[in-house]
């Protein structure tokens, strides 16, 4: 997303928020979309592209209650975003949590550096949100995630949710992957649902959270299932959109 995409999903009224986070060639934490998580690009070169610079969003006054998921997939992020969040856990203890995507060597470095950094934070990345435990918790890698939801095995058995892409979900079954997350205090994330029929299936299955490159459509969805669930009238099965 570029930085005006993230204002635009804001005024529709999300408050919740997934990106990714790269460290430009000069030494900057950015939220921008990159597969590798890994960018050759200056600061002044992504601002030109339209990214936004991480600090700047999660401190402006728009994103004041705002909640992120910050995905880092590149090893060369790891330390200068936990130091980042490390110097700001007053303000944003309880707004952020992590996920570190399809890449388990980068999990493994960020609870290293906690566990360097600070003694006491050696549990702050598995922790669930509430358990007091934690600084910022982390999402579970998702093929591990997936197993110990379903099955029970797998390392690192605490987290706060596990993401999927939707091929998988879609694969796998989807329902029974819902209700054991739900029974293990899980919630589920999906990537990426810009369909409506996506959209749809992903509310009335109980899926928790929808990554989406179309809030607008989203937004419209979601007004019309609680609509629909309250048995209120609503626009019917399909949604005529603008292009």
């Amino acid at each position: 997303m570029t930085r005006k995409a993230f204002f635009e999903a804001r005024a529709l009224g999300f408050e919740y928020f997934e990106t990714d986070v790269v460290l430009s060639a000069d030494g900057e934490l950015f939220a921008w979309h990159t597969t590798s998580g890994l960018t050759s690009d200056t600061s002044d070169r992504l601002r030109e592209r339209g990214a936004a610079r991480l600090v700047d969003l999660l401190f402006h006054a728009d994103f004041e209650y705002a909640k992120w998921n910050l995905e880092v997939k590149a090893l060369d992020a790891v330390g200068p975003l936990l130091e980042f969040l490390q110097r700001n856990e007053v303000v944003l203890r309880g707004r952020v949590w992590l996920s570190v995507g399809w890449n388990p060597f980068v999990g493994q470095r960020a609870r290293n550096y906690w566990v360097s950094a600070d003694l006491t934070a050696r549990s702050a990345m598995r922790t669930r949100p509430g358990d007091g435990g934690g600084r910022f918790p982390i999402s579970a890698h998702q093929i591990n995630g997936l197993f110990v939801v379903l099955f029970g095995t797998g390392r690192g058995r605490t987290f706060p949710c596990i993401q999927l892409p939707v091929p998988v979900l879609l694969r796998w079954p989807a329902k029974l992957v819902v209700k054991r997350a739900h029974k293990r205090g899980v919630q589920v994330h999906v990537w990426t649902a810009s369909r409506e029929s996506t959209m749809r299936w992903c509310y009335r299955n109980g899926v928790d959270g929808v990554l989406t490159d179309e809030p607008a459509l989203l937004m419209v969805v979601l007004d019309d299932e609680h609509r629909r669930a309250a048995g209120e009238t609503t626009t019917g099965n399909r949604l005529v959109t603008a292009a």
